[in-house]
């Protein structure tokens, strides 16, 4: 038997952590094509205003940092069913469509929604329907020549690199007023600047007091239906991020990850198999483990043996994201 539940981490970045990424000089991965927000949920709004609906149909694994910026623009907000492989239930999506229904998609894991021929054919009968692409997982990961362009993309940055400020939207569809705010984006600096320090002192009650400072930054995006735009001092740090060198250092933490994990197969007794892979696709998570024990409580011993702790906190140190699935077979 094999015992596993499901949890999801994300982190925060440190602000050091920027210190590789940065160039002297513009790098041109933001096109002159992009609209800068000072979020992800900001570049949303601006989406839901652009467009002027009044009923969208979101995937039914989103968060609610998903539903307000429509809500708050007077968007009915409706949801449609992903299959068990996490595309998209393309009979249950035809149902749902109505004349002048907004349709966000995105990729979770790398996996495709919908196909380009799926997408094609909504536009041509469903009348008045607007598509967007929610490409927070992948943006920075080139991509090849696409049949299907959608209406809007839109992403935030925030889980790429230590950017107080990371909303982007690109749309031929026009632009709307954004209001200027430096409130979100210098809470979120001080918090990556606090990070450093509880990462060289570990003291507990640093780390709450920026969780805390953190998540009253959350709040500010929530009080308006209005987007605000990226302050020029953010702006000007995000175009100095070389995003190459970025997933450079994800594929050499990678391989680090990688060896590490391999490494405690065969060694602690409660961990009965083990296998870490890379990802070999264009836009999925970097690396997968997946390990086998006999009971739960075998489980609980391996997370506390002094081996695995040693490497956990090697993961702790490279990861961006974190997502862990445990169940029983």
């Amino acid at each position: 038997m094999s015992e596993r539940g499901w949890m999801e981490y994300g982190s925060e970045f440190d602000w050091k952590s920027n210190d590789a990424l940065f160039s002297d000089t513009p790098q041109g991965f933001v096109q002159d094509d992009w609209q800068l927000y000072r979020s992800g949920r900001d570049a949303m709004k601006a989406a839901a205003r652009i467009i002027g609906g009044r009923r969208v149909l979101l995937p039914a694994l989103c968060c609610e940092s998903m539903i307000l910026p429509f809500a708050a623009n007077g968007y009915d907000v409706d949801f449609y069913r992903l299959n068990p492989d996490l595309t998209g239930d393309e009979a249950y999506v035809r149902e749902k469509l109505t004349d002048g229904t907004v349709l966000l998609y995105m990729r979770y894991f790398g996996v495709r929604p919908f196909t380009d021929e799926f997408l094609l054919s909504l536009r041509e009968s469903v009348r008045g329907i607007t598509l967007i692409e929610d490409r927070t997982h992948d943006v920075i990961v080139p991509r090849g020549e696409e049949r299907f362009v959608p209406d809007a993309v839109l992403a935030s940055l925030r889980k790429w690199a230590a950017l107080p400020e990371g909303g982007m939207l690109r749309t031929g569809m026009g632009s709307c007023a954004a209001d200027a705010d430096a409130r979100f984006g210098d809470t979120r600096r001080e918090v990556m600047e606090m990070k450093v320090r509880y990462l060289e002192t570990w003291e507990p009650e640093l780390k709450k007091e920026f969780l805390n400072k953190l998540h009253s930054a959350e709040r500010l995006l929530d009080e308006s239906g209005k987007p605000c735009g990226m302050s020029a001092e953010y702006e000007a740090l995000l175009r100095r991020v070389d995003f190459t060198a970025l997933l450079a250092r994800r594929r050499a933490n990678v391989a680090r990850l990688k060896e590490k994990l391999a490494a405690l197969d065969g060694v602690i007794p409660q961990l009965k198999k083990s296998e870490v892979a890379r990802n070999i696709g264009k836009d999925n998570y970097d690396a997968v483990l997946v390990s086998e024990f006999e009971t739960m409580d075998d489980l609980n011993a391996y997370k506390v043996d002094p081996r695995h702790v040693a490497v956990s906190d090697i993961c702790k140190s490279i990861r961006a994201d974190r997502v862990a699935v445990d169940y029983e077979f």
